[in-house]
């Protein structure tokens, strides 16, 4: 705990809500994942990839058919440890993770899909699995479009179901001058309502060199948090999962 003013600040661990790890889907057959049935597993409760027209079960729990990034990610948010012996926890190791495969090596191409799910599945009234995030870690550089249709999915997730919308900043690095060239910042993380988060050293007391962060005289592209994002233990693809990919 930590205390301020006599105000006692528990941790809380996401138990009983669950993150919508929007990437490049999981590699659920890693012992941090728990996967199972689909809408039964105790950590990845489901795990789908994206066929062009639907979301459909991924085979063996793994819709990472690529790069491993979501897996990474995914570990991240919610891994349960199970690898290390516990030593190596995901940031919200009580949650469960929704994985929604959207993209391949580098490339994401249903986000809007995938955004719209987490709406349709987290409405008031319909949210069965109590969906209270969901995670992005990707977009493109460039300035706030309130006519972008990412930025209204971002809206109304926000405003209507009470979910939080996370956006990496990006990393392309840049010195916050607005002469420095193009701005960096995601523009996806520059939409108002979303929370953007800025990669820190390891321990936390720094900015890093590679991360976004805005122009300086302009203050809706600033980051709003920063978290370590150097040097991170963090989930990957089974070696099975990797040839198969």
């Amino acid at each position: 705990q930590v205390i301020f003013d006599n105000l006692a600040f528990a941790e809380w661990d996401g138990d009983g809500t669950t993150a919508v790890d929007l990437d490049t889907g999981i590699d659920g057959e890693h012992p941090d994942f728990d996967c199972g049935e689909p809408w039964t597993g105790e950590k990845l409760i489901w795990s789908a990839k994206w066929s062009g027209v639907a979301w459909v079960d991924a085979p063996n729990c793994n819709s990472d058919t690529s790069s491993g990034h979501g897996t990474h990610v995914g570990g991240t948010i919610a891994g349960n440890g199970d690898a290390s012996a516990g030593r190596r926890l995901g940031t919200a190791k009580g949650a469960q993770i929704v994985a929604l495969g959207t993209g391949d090596g580098a490339s994401i191409f249903a986000a809007e899909q995938g955004l719209e799910w987490t709406f349709e599945n987290s409405r008031p009234g319909l949210n069965d699995f109590n969906i209270r995030v969901v995670s992005n870690s990707w977009g493109t550089n460039g300035d706030y479009n309130p006519s972008n249709v990412i930025a209204q999915l971002t809206n109304r997730l926000t405003y209507e179901n009470g979910v939080a919308v996370i956006f990496a900043a990006s990393n392309s690095g840049g010195s916050g001058a607005e002469g420095d060239g193009d701005l960096r910042t995601n523009v996806y993380a520059n939409t108002p309502s979303a929370i953007s988060v800025a990669a820190l050293t390891h321990d936390g007391g720094a900015i890093t060199s590679f991360s976004s962060r805005g122009w300086i005289n302009q203050q809706h592209t600033w980051p709003d948090i920063g978290a370590p994002g150097r040097d991170i233990w963090a989930t990957e693809k089974s070696l099975a999962a990797q040839l198969l990919a």
